[in-house]
């Protein structure tokens, strides 16, 4: 049995709300399979809990509305409960990766996860990456998102110039009609100068598109055509970001 002060409620609940922080920060690049082990939260106080309390319907309530990554130590049947799940996502959007497979497919929880969080929508099952609303609302949030979309709703100009907005390496999961958008990548440049290497081979040699680029990284003018790199505003530009890119010009 657990030590008496682990099933006393009040005192875990403050210790879940101290460890609260636990996932609010992660990353995007942080794996689904990693996020799932709970290895990334070890610090979430209510693992230590007694199982009488991880097991109670009501106290998990009360503990994923302080923290939704808590909804990783529920047990008994209560990571498929739709109230506590929507709690729990409503809290922190990225609990979604610790509900049940059915509740990720719960367009309404989902949306809530997405709402939240927009890095939650990597978590939703298959069939919701072709809903146009819910990649509109993640993408909105964090422009990475595209890549979770559906192969349709990436060929998508609406979408595609939404996520590059926010996020301009999103270009990458554009199609190939798209990256030769000019409107769309230089979106995508203005967000970020990197964008500019994934534009097709007839836009990574745009006078304009490399002004944009190199007034934001001087260094990328090396990766210009020779004729843009013996271009005296295109290098004064460059220059006046990075004096070392004066090395490449020509």
């Amino acid at each position: 049995a657990a030590p008496p002060l682990r099933a006393e409620r009040d005192l875990v609940l403050e210790a879940v709300a101290q460890t609260a922080p636990a996932l609010q920060s992660r990353g995007e690049e942080i794996g689904f399979e990693l996020m799932l082990s709970g290895s990334l939260m070890n610090d979430c106080a209510l693992q230590y809990a007694a199982e009488e309390l991880r097991s109670d319907r009501s106290f998990v309530l009360r503990a994923v509305a302080i923290d939704g990554a808590a909804l990783l130590y529920a047990i008994g049947g209560l990571r498929s409960d739709p109230e506590i799940v929507s709690k729990a996502v409503n809290q922190t959007g990225l609990a979604l990766v610790y509900a049940v497979q059915e509740l990720r497919a719960d367009r309404e929880i989902v949306q809530q996860a997405v709402q939240q969080n927009g890095l939650a929508f990597r978590f939703a099952a298959e069939q919701l990456r072709a809903d146009r609303d819910l990649v509109l609302t993640a993408v909105e949030q964090n422009g990475g998102m595209l890549k979770y979309a559906s192969q349709e709703l990436r060929g998508q100009r609406e979408v595609v110039l939404q996520a590059v907005q926010r996020g301009g390496l999103a270009l990458r999961f554009a199609p190939e009609a798209l990256r030769a958008d000019r409107g769309i990548v230089l979106e995508a440049v203005k967000d970020n100068s990197e964008a500019l290497r994934y534009a097709s081979e007839e836009l990574r040699s745009d006078r304009e598109l490399f002004l944009e680029a190199v007034g934001q990284r001087g260094e990328l003018l090396s990766e210009a055509p020779r004729e843009l790199r013996g271009d005296r505003e295109v290098v004064l530009r460059a220059v006046r970001q990075n004096g070392s890119a004066l090395a490449s010009a020509t």
